[in-house]
């Protein structure tokens, strides 16, 4: 059962900003996966898919729940753009009328660090480094 967003929320208005956005590069920081976490600690994985599906781009979903902690998800989507949309049309959104709004920003995780990255992209990167200065 979902609760619904904690404001209100024009869906015209999100459709012309879902629009706008297409054409635009993705924002600084941007992956193309959703951390969403601050979960009840009964939230399902089949829940967190009903609320991700129908948003553009969507890819799918991944529940972790551990001993003791609460659970978080992963919601992968095809780009940063198509991302970014979703967590600006869902953040703060309540499952139930008895949970806190959930909180999402973009995982940390899927963006590729220079120490990881190959060794020819991460050369490129510390003589565009040096060209700056």
């Amino acid at each position: 059962m979902f609760y619904g967003s904690s404001r209100g929320v024009d869906p015209m208005a999100m459709m012309q900003m879902y629009q706008g956005m297409l054409g635009q590069s993705s924002p600084h920081g941007a992956s193309p996966t959703l951390y969403v976490g601050n979960l009840p600690s009964n939230v399902t994985e089949r829940e967190m898919s009903i609320l991700f599906r129908l948003m553009p781009g969507y890819s799918g979903v991944r529940l972790i729940t551990r001993e003791g902690k609460p659970p978080i998800c992963f919601a992968d989507f095809t780009d940063a753009v198509r991302a970014s949309y979703t967590m600006s049309l869902l953040q703060g959104f309540r499952l139930d009328d008895h949970s806190p709004p959930i909180s999402i920003e973009f995982d940390k995780g899927s963006k590729p660090r220079d120490r990881d990255a190959p060794a020819e992209r991460r050369s490129s990167r510390e003589r565009e480094r040096r060209d700056e200065r």
